[in-house]
């Protein structure tokens, strides 16, 4: 079995090399070039092993360009929405940053399974260099991309970035979900888990 393994480890470095070798000339690469960027010391080295490690894990993550928008959330939900929950106010949740029209990368989040909590996730992010998303960058989110089946295949996605006690004491989050051309903004529980479907909304920090 380890001669297996090592004849079968063998075929596939040489298969990666034959085509990391190929890709490399194609780019118009020399043997100099290939040796300086892959010698022992090289900083390339260790990013490589990142894009590695960021490969093999399963978490995914997917970037949208957003445009921002100043109005408050109740006015941003007036129009694109076939429904917004009537508790998501700027009175009830943080206002989302605005820097003026220039454009911002919004990235969604799916950790390939369950997880247990939302402080778990806010967590994760955390460690990923990113900080939760708001209920308004929701909105822009959507506004930025109407009827786009490409959001709607990553959907739902959940703003973990503030949440709102009600008088009875539940404390909630503002999730978007619906499909190309229907789109909802509405609360669930920040309590409990999230299946492995959720995405979740970030920005990095």
């Amino acid at each position: 079995m380890a001669k297996n393994v090592i004849v079968s480890g063998a075929g596939f470095a040489a298969a990666f090399w034959v085509a990391l070798d190929n890709a490399c000339r194609k780019r118009g690469v020399d043997d100099e070039g290939m040796y300086n960027a892959l010698k022992d010391g090289s900083p390339l080295i260790e990013r490589f092993a990142e894009l590695i490690a960021e490969s093999a894990s399963w978490v995914k993550q997917v970037v949208f360009r957003i445009v921002r928008d100043s109005r408050p959330v109740e006015e941003k939900v007036k129009e694109g929405f076939a429904y917004a929950n009537s508790n998501i106010t700027s009175k009830n949740f943080a206002v989302a940053p605005f820097g003026g029209p220039n454009s911002e990368e919004a990235i969604l989040v799916n950790f390939g399974e369950d997880v247990s909590s939302s402080e778990d996730a806010v967590t994760r992010l955390d460690k990923m260099g990113l900080r939760p998303g708001l209920p308004p960058d929701l909105a822009d989110l959507s506004k930025s991309h109407p009827a786009s089946a490409k959001l709607a295949a990553y959907l739902p996605v959940v703003a973990l970035g503030d949440s709102w006690v009600d008088p009875d004491g539940d404390r909630s989050v503002a999730y978007l979900f619906g499909f190309a051309a229907y789109r909802e903004l509405s609360l669930c529980s920040w309590s409990g888990g999230w299946d492995g479907y959720w995405w979740f909304l970030a920005f990095r920090k």
